[in-house]
């Protein structure tokens, strides 16, 4: 073989250095000037759970819990940089990991007041001052004075048998 003055790619090979023009053939074994090892730089990307925040709220009634705020999950970004050889991997570099979108935390509340549900019970009750059955949102029952019973209930009506208004104020 001869040397050329053209560009070429010279190759050691078992000893012998070849100038390649493209791709050559000797003996069966086939070489090329195309680069064999590419990097590459790639991403993948990993959810981020979000937190349940639970708090005491004075304006939601004993027991029950309301969704203040919608959690949503963040994402994590990692790119690498990445070595192929012949098509296949043969080595993965971090480059760098970020947060691109901050998860958002669920909130919850969960509710402290104390609501109560007055009914008349005169024909039940032996005491006359005490006529009124009222019960609270968590399960507390007490025998009231009228009066009382417009303090725990305001949309209670004295004299109204099986008043069944259910304050949710």
């Amino acid at each position: 073989m001869s040397n050329t003055k053209s560009k070429s790619t010279r190759r050691a090979f078992a000893g012998i250095t070849l100038a390649l023009l493209g791709t050559v053939a000797i003996a069966g074994i086939c070489f090329s000037a195309a680069p064999s090892t590419v990097v590459k730089e790639e991403t993948t990307t990993e959810s981020i759970p979000y937190n349940t925040i639970t708090v005491k709220d004075s304006s939601v009634e004993y027991g029950k819990t309301v969704v203040r705020e919608a959690g949503k999950p963040g994402v994590k970004t990692y790119t690498y940089s990445v070595t192929y050889e012949k098509g296949k991997e043969i080595k993965r570099d971090p480059v760098r990991t970020e947060i691109t979108t901050e998860p958002v935390d669920k909130i919850i509340a969960e509710g402290t007041k104390i609501l109560w549900h007055c009914r008349d019970v005169t024909s039940y009750n032996k005491n006359p001052y005490d006529d009124n059955e009222c019960t609270s949102s968590t399960g507390e029952v007490r025998l009231v004075s009228d009066s009382q019973a417009i303090q725990l209930d305001p949309t209670y009506t004295p004299g109204k048998s099986g008043h069944s208004y259910y304050n949710s104020k």
